[in-house]
C-alpha cells in the first residue's frame, strides 16, 4: 500500500466550454465535480494502476463532507480527520476551441492550533502498513514552513521511503530532510536552485546540484518534452514524451507521479519507472478528469515509448 498524505485536499470542478476568455457570461457544456487536490488525484490515478492507495489529510466544512461522497464514488481509499475550517474548491476551465485551460486555485482554510499534530499522528498509525509515503501537493495557510520535513522524517523513523512532489515555502526543508524521490517540474525545480532552467539541457546540467540539496533522487517533469531523472548513482535519464490530442492537462503531473510511483512500488528501477510516469502522463490529458485516465490506454503508450535513455 502507498500512504498519501495530502495536506490540502480540493473539490475540483472542471468547467468544458466551447470557447472561453476573461469578461463576459459563458455557459459550460460540461461539468465535472472529483475529489482533488495532488493527493485525491494521485491515489485516483494509482487505482487506475491496480495499486492500493490510503489517503490522509484535513477535511472540513460541508464541502469535506462532499469531497468525501466524491472519493467514495471513486473507489479512493482514504481516513480524514476533521479540522475547522472548510475544504477548499479549485475551478478548472478547460476552453476546447483554443485547446487550453485555465486553473483557479483557493488557498484553502489556515491552519489551527494542534492540526499539524493530528496529521503527524494520523500518519503514524498507518506508516506500519505502508510500502512508501507519498507527500502530495501545497500546504494551508499558516502550516508551518517545517511540516513537511517532519513529515518526511516521520517516515524515515519508520523505515518508510518517501515520494515527495509539493511545492511552497515548505518543500525546501522537506527536500533537505532526504527523501527517496524528488518529483517536480521545470519551474518548481528553477524556484528550488534559485535560478531560471531555459530547456532539457539546463534542465539535465541542473539534476546533480538538485540531488545536492537532499534528494536521493530526483525526477523532473518536462511537460509535453517528457520528463527527466538522476538516480542515486549520479546517472541521467531522459524519456520524451509520446505526441497525443491532449484534451486537458490538468492532473497529469499527479498521474505521471503515480504512474512512477506504482512502477516503484513493483520494484522496477528508476529508468524503468520514468517511461512509466510519462505513459500515465501523457494519458491523462486524453479526456476531463485528473488521475481517470484509461489503462489499457496508457499501457498502449508505454508500449510505444523508446527507452529512457
Amino acid at each position: 500500500m502507498i500512504l498519501v498524505c495530502a495536506p490540502n485536499p480540493a473539490i475540483d470542478k472542471t468547467l468544458l466550454l466551447a470557447h472561453w476568455a476573461p469578461g463576459g457570461v459563458w455557459r459550460a457544456t460540461q461539468v465535472l465535480l472529483q475529489a482533488g487536490g495532488k493527493g485525491y488525484n494521485f491515489a485516483r490515478a494509482l487505482g487506475v494502476l491496480g495499486q492500493p492507495a490510503l489517503v490522509v489529510g484535513p477535511l472540513g466544512g460541508r464541502d469535506g463532507h462532499r469531497l468525501c461522497a466524491l472519493a467514495a464514488a471513486d473507489g479512493i481509499a482514504h481516513l480524514p480527520f476533521w479540522v475547522a475550517g472548510e475544504t477548499r474548491t479549485c475551478t478548472i476551465v478547460v476552453d476546447s476551441a483554443a485547446g487550453n485551460d485555465t486553473v483557479l486555485n483557493e488557498p484553502g482554510a489556515a491552519q489551527q492550533p494542534g492540526e499539524w499534530e493530528r496529521l503527524l499522528a494520523a500518519l503514524e498509525l498507518q506508516l506500519p502498513h505502508a510500502r512508501f509515503l507519498a507527500v502530495c501537493g501545497s500546504c494551508r495557510p499558516a502550516d508551518p514552513v517545517d511540516g513537511l520535513q517532519r513529515v518526511v522524517q516521520l517516515a524515515q523513523r519508520h523505515k518508510v521511503p518517501v515520494l515527495l512532489d509539493a511545492h511552497g515555502v515548505q518543500l525546501a526543508a522537506a527536500v533537505a530532510a532526504g527523501p527517496a524521490v524528488l518529483k517536480i517540474n521545470q519551474n518548481e525545480a528553477a524556484a528550488l536552485l534559485g535560478r531560471p532552467l531555459h530547456g532539457p539541457e539546463d534542465v539535465r546540467l541542473a539534476l546533480p546540484a538538485l540531488r545536492t540539496h537532499g534528494a536521493q533522487q530526483v525526477v523532473i517533469t518536462l511537460g509535453a518534452a517528457g520528463a527527466m531523472a538522476i538516480d542515486a548513482t549520479g546517472k541521467v535519464y531522459f524519456c520524451g514524451a509520446p505526441q497525443v490530442d491532449a484534451i486537458c492537462a490538468v492532473g497529469s503531473g499527479d498521474s505521471f507521479f503515480a504512474g512512477l510511483a506504482a512502477a516503484l512500488c513493483a520494484g522496477a528501477a528508476l529508468q524503468i519507472a520514468l517511461r512509466h510516469g510519462v505513459a500515465a502522463g501523457a494519458a491523462n490529458t486524453l479526456q476531463l478528469g485528473a488521475g481517470s485516465f484509461s489503462a489499457g490506454r496508457m499501457q498502449q503508450l508505454l508500449a510505444a515509448l523508446p527507452q529512457a535513455a
